[in-house]
């Protein structure tokens, strides 16, 4: 054999072997893992296509079959999460909603649960969406000017009439709340119904509120009132004064995530325990009513918390980040209640 070819050879052998023999396999690219601790759960129930969830209002996942997915972007130890459906399923439509969607990331997140069903007959779709800060009584709203819904409490909502698919839907306040009096505004309220419809929000606030008096003495022309430097108001007689104050306009939040995290909020909470003009006292939040009913639940006995589930769906996580100091881990798996956690249980009775 010629000398130069043999070397050759043997040069290109040693060359393969450096490159391959280390790794075993030549390198064809990696995904970063998530930062901090990752969210994630279970999705069940789905036949459909294109469903798509975030996290904190971003951070795209779509989903094409049942079983454990994560979000790509972790959240930093102590950090919030939220997980929502951004699009639903299609082929067949189908409703998914989040169960254990939001709370604070204390260690890697598993126990969402993403739960699809089929919301309506095929060739059809189902219109619906969230009510947030109603406190009054008496809110109905329409659908393309028909299909009356009374509203009675903050939260979800689904017309009875579903549409056909492709059909155009126009939600409506027929009538507003009172005891007391509010405003409520529909937000994202019509479009084309191509899936199921469940991003409307319905927002309510104080209604419109006058302040007036009396004046007395007037003997002179030209008298000007004002409230809050506007609302110029002449007077020209003696007698009851009545000056018309309108409350801040509404707008739509910009920020999506901040939006996300308010509606998932409520749609977490159980009825509307938040009293209107309370001041200086904690808020009866989501997680703290979940908190509450696992202390509920200790209050006569140690337990786990496999055991609070159907009680509390986040009740490990509430456990082991014990936000409260209400509770205290006596063995491995196995929790009881402090006497703070007693405290709590009578003041929020």
């Amino acid at each position: 054999m010629n000398t130069n070819v043999f070397i050759k050879s043997l040069l290109t052998t040693a060359l393969l072997v450096a490159l391959f023999g280390c790794s075993g396999t030549p390198h064809t690219g990696s995904s970063s893992a998530p930062s901090g601790f990752t969210i994630g759960g279970t999705v069940t129930g789905l036949t459909g296509t294109g469903l798509v969830l975030q996290d904190n209002g971003g951070n795209n996942l779509p989903v094409t079959l049942n079983g454990v997915f994560t979000f790509t972007t972790g959240v930093a130890s102590g950090g919030a999460y939220a997980v929502t459906v951004l699009t639903q399923p299609t082929n067949p439509t189908q409703t998914c909603t989040v169960t254990g969607g939001s709370g604070t990331a204390t260690a890697n997140v598993t126990s969402v649960v993403v739960t699809c069903v089929t919301g309506s007959t095929p060739g059809t779709a189902t219109i619906g969406g969230t009510v947030v800060s109603l406190t009054g009584t008496g809110l109905v709203l329409q659908d393309n000017g028909g299909d009356n819904l009374t509203i009675s409490a903050s939260g979800g909502f689904t017309f009875a009439t579903a549409l056909a698919t492709g059909s155009t839907y126009n939600v409506t306040v027929l009538t507003q709340p009172t005891n007391p009096a509010q405003s409520c505004v529909v937000a994202n309220g019509s479009g084309t119904a191509n899936a199921n419809i469940g991003n409307i929000v319905v927002t309510c606030s104080a209604a419109t509120l006058s302040v007036g008096g009396s004046v007395s003495g007037l003997d002179g022309t030209g008298l000007v009132l004002q409230d809050n430097g506007g609302s110029n108001l002449t007077v020209t007689a003696n007698g009851r004064v009545d000056v018309v104050a309108e409350p801040t306009p509404w707008k739509p939040r910009r920020d999506a995530k901040r939006r996300s995290r308010i509606v998932e909020e409520h749609r977490r909470r159980k009825g509307d325990p938040v009293a209107g003009g309370s001041t200086r006292t904690p808020q009866m939040t989501a997680y703290r009513q979940q908190a509450l009913a696992v202390a509920s639940a200790l209050a006569s006995t140690s337990r786990r918390p496999r055991d609070l589930r159907v009680l509390a769906p986040d009740a490990a996580k509430i456990l082991q980040g014990n936000v409260y100091g209400w509770f205290e881990r006596i063995e491995r798996g196995l929790y009881r209640l402090t006497s703070s956690g007693r405290v709590a249980l009578e003041t929020w009775a």
